[in-house]
């Protein structure tokens, strides 16, 4: 794949994420245009080595693909830690002044700043491929692929940030797994992705697994264990009170459906979910486990009353 060009007035005035990974300096100020994960990975990055960030976002919401309300504690950390994230702003144009600056122009304002990142996603790179020759299905968003990583042709398979879903490093080594095995026994494995967590590294850490909170709504028959993990003895010696989670839990099974998670190690939590989901691990089971002590893999029994 390849970054998602700007569409915007002056847009080769901005800098891709790609560009960002090879500054020599760290600009004194920065504007990332877009709310996903490149805006918060990289925008924290920047903002912790000292860099004055802006992030614009035209959606209502960051990192909309998250559980709201993880969503917002997030936004909070951003603001006590100095990044000023803006929603609903739509950039109408990038201006160089004469002093060498740059100015994005919005709604009856304006921001300046040393350096613009376009961060609004990545696009696949499918149109140089000759897949038309080959006749193999693909639109915008990406190559058609079956569960089996066939595309509309049965000789032909795909992987990777090309095909249609979600562009993430686990995704790409599942269809890779997936791809091969049929190959080499057609018809054999599918690749399931209903238990495949994902992160946004940054600070505090974003993670998200399973089923969100309207879908298990909807579903019924499930309990919601939420709350804030500030005041836990393991985020008191980070000081940090930017922390919470949101656990959906099967009644009728007592196993977990979904996990919505932000903190320092939100990433590693995420993963122990994972695992809980994919071999159907009881609630009471992960909780009356003697995690070891002081961990954050502990705190799990916490998330699950």
């Amino acid at each position: 794949a390849r970054p998602r060009a700007l569409p915007v007035t002056g847009s080769d005035l901005a800098v891709s994420s790609d560009g960002f990974l090879f500054l020599k300096e760290l600009p004194e100020r920065i504007v990332f245009i877009g709310g996903g994960y490149i805006s918060m990975e990289f925008g924290y990055t920047a903002s912790a080595a000292g860099a004055s960030v802006t992030v614009l976002h035209r959606g209502e919401r960051i990192m909309k693909q998250f559980d709201p309300d993880m969503v917002s504690i997030l936004q909070a950390a951003c603001s006590t830690r100095g990044m000023d994230v803006r929603t609903e702003v739509s950039p109408k144009e990038i201006r160089k002044s004469d002093s060498g600056h740059y100015e994005v122009m919005l709604e009856g304002d304006s921001v300046e700043t040393d350096l613009v990142v376009g961060a609004i996603g990545r696009v696949p790179n499918v149109e140089d491929l000759g897949l038309e020759k080959a006749s193999v299905a693909y639109d915008r968003h990406g190559i058609e692929t079956n569960e089996l990583m066939r595309t509309s042709q049965d000789h032909i398979y795909a992987i990777g940030d090309c095909v249609k879903g979600m562009q993430l490093s686990p995704v790409s080594d599942l269809q890779a797994r997936t791809a091969a095995r049929n190959i080499l026994d057609p018809g054999g494995e599918t690749a399931d992705l209903s238990t495949l967590p994902s992160v946004a590294f940054s600070y505090p850490q974003l993670a998200m697994l399973g089923m969100d909170e309207q879908a298990a709504k909807k579903r019924g028959n499930i309990r919601i264990a939420q709350g804030s993990g500030a005041g836990w003895p393991n985020y008191r010696r980070l000081n940090e009170s930017h922390v919470g989670y949101k656990v959906i839990i099967d009644m009728e099974t007592e196993t977990v459906l979904g996990a919505h998670l932000v903190g320092p190690h939100a990433g590693e939590l995420i993963n122990l979910f994972a695992l809980a989901m994919k071999y159907h691990i009881p609630v009471k089971d992960l909780q009356e486990l003697p995690w070891a002590y002081p961990t954050y893999s502990a705190d799990i029994k916490y998330m699950l009353k």
